[in-house]
């Protein structure tokens, strides 16, 4: 496909003028993306007509915590999530396409700002991306998706602000889409558990890749034995109203050094000298612990949740979670605190103050939250999401 494009180009290039040669180009990109829209729309109603009738009404890529409880207590458990999570991806090829094309429909200008937003946020400029866009914190409140916007680190400019209801708003803003992301990781991953788990209780062949995979995340996450149950307990999400209350515990609401130089917002600490790390200035001498630091906050959230999910410390936290699921319940984020007084040396004190916090912060309506349904945001002149308006494709300048 890009190689025909890339000839067709070339030859519309040599016999048109340049305004012709965008309106062609322009008519081609359409031509080719209504093609693969309604490809990819047959794939998945074909695909749908295997899962449950109930799985098909509500096709989001992106599930949140709530929802998966009351899914993965019905009969089909093992199969549904993981069409519901994955399949339902290909309903968006309009990007897939559009992502190898940008630079020759100068669609890059508004990618070019996302990244540049994610490598330097200032909260300005982070509100402003929040409210132009609808994925400020009272419009996910009302259901809008929170944004695919991953930062290398939190605003330089959060410790200025001195209105703390707007620093906090935006934490919890910068935060939010990286604990969804790392749960949505987790759910990826559970959901191929249970199909797996499934195919070989019913002696169905499974895979080499699949073997290789399943005794990779057995590894992964330090189990030494097959136990389905026992990984089932481990690889599960954390409620974001918990991650973020925690997250705003360990960092100061973002502020501290730690958050600030080096990603270290969940307030790890480690003793591998492979892992980068920062030195407490109040370190006692003769202790050789660091405070873990990370390239990225999407990092830092992956080896928090990762740090509850295995590690010794939090397994009461792994079977509350499991009972709560095994019942049908909700994930309680304020329920699970209880659990982590092994997270702080100030035990019982440190799970008021997060509960505290969940519930000073109204944080309880973050674990209804979910991503959008894109990786990446599209110039709104052009494209939103899967639609194509042909009128503004061709309007666009440059």
């Amino acid at each position: 496909m890009r190689l025909i494009f890339a000839m067709t180009s070339k030859h519309m290039r040599t016999y048109t003028g340049p305004g012709l040669f965008k309106q062609l180009l322009a008519l081609c990109l359409l031509i080719a993306v209504s093609a693969t829209y309604v490809a990819a729309e047959a794939d998945t109603a074909a695909l749908s007509e295997k899962m449950s009738p109930n799985s098909a009404k509500d096709r989001h890529s992106s599930i949140n915590i709530d929802a998966w409880s009351k899914l993965e207590n019905q009969n089909f458990t093992a199969e549904l999530p993981l069409n519901y999570i994955t399949l339902t991806r290909t309903n968006l090829p309009v990007f897939t396409l559009l992502s190898e094309l940008t630079v020759s429909l100068n669609f890059s200008a508004e990618t070019s700002y996302i990244k540049q937003l994610s490598k330097q946020p200032t909260v300005p400029a982070l509100e402003a991306f929040w409210r132009d866009r609808d994925h400020s914190l009272e419009a996910i409140k009302r259901g809008a998706d929170a944004p695919r916007l991953f930062l290398s680190r939190l605003p330089s400019d959060l410790p200025e602000i001195r209105d703390v209801q707007r620093r906090k708003q935006a934490f919890i803003s910068s935060m939010l889409p990286h604990v969804l992301a790392a749960n949505e990781e987790i759910l990826r991953d559970r959901s191929r558990i249970l199909k797996l788990r499934l195919d070989l209780s019913k002696v169905t062949k499974i895979s080499e890749s699949d073997l290789k995979w399943l005794a990779k995340i057995f590894d992964d996450y330090e189990l030494t034995s097959m136990d389905f149950d026992q990984l089932l307990k481990r690889v599960d999400v954390i409620p974001p109203a918990l991650a973020i209350a925690q997250a705003a515990k360990e960092s100061g609401w973002g502020v501290s050094r730690f958050a600030q130089k080096g990603n270290a917002i969940y307030g790890q600490w480690t003793w591998n000298p492979k892992d980068k790390g920062m030195v407490p200035l109040e370190r006692p001498e003769g202790k050789k612990y660091r405070v873990r630091a990370f390239n990225n906050v999407l990092d830092a959230s992956r080896s928090y949740a990762k740090n509850l999910n295995t590690s010794h410390a939090y397994e009461g936290f792994r079977n509350i979670r499991f009972s709560l699921r095994k019942s049908g319940k909700p994930i309680s984020g304020y329920k699970l605190a209880e659990t982590l007084t092994n997270y702080s040396t100030s035990r019982e004190i440190y799970v008021s103050a997060v509960q505290e916090i969940i519930i000073r912060n109204q944080l309880k309506f973050l674990n209804s939250a979910r991503l959008t349904d894109t990786k990446q945001y599209i110039p709104r002149q052009g494209l939103q999401k899967t639609e194509l308006n042909l009128e503004s494709l061709l309007s666009i300048k440059g």
